[in-house]
């Protein structure tokens, strides 16, 4: 298994309000894998990343228990592309 395919899990099932936005925030950090992982002075540093979306990730994330979640996504046999 990918190690990283549970980070683009979560990051696709983040709420966002702008279309277009997931794949060039991801593209921009070079991974979803550092979405998850960064801190908020990080995330500000990533390219259309405001202080604003940077708390909505940060407190989303924390409402996500991603092992959890990418267990029972992979239990359900539903494959991610």
């Amino acid at each position: 298994m990918d190690e990283n395919i549970k980070y683009d899990y979560w990051w696709a099932g983040m709420k966002r309000g702008v279309p277009g936005l997931v794949k060039r925030v991801a593209d921009s950090a070079g991974s979803t894998r550092r979405l998850f992982e960064a801190g908020k002075n990080e995330l500000v540093t990533i390219e259309g990343i405001s202080e604003n979306y940077a708390d909505e990730i940060i407190m989303q994330r924390k409402n996500w228990d991603i092992d959890r979640e990418y267990d029972e996504f992979v239990k359900r046999g539903i494959r991610f592309i």
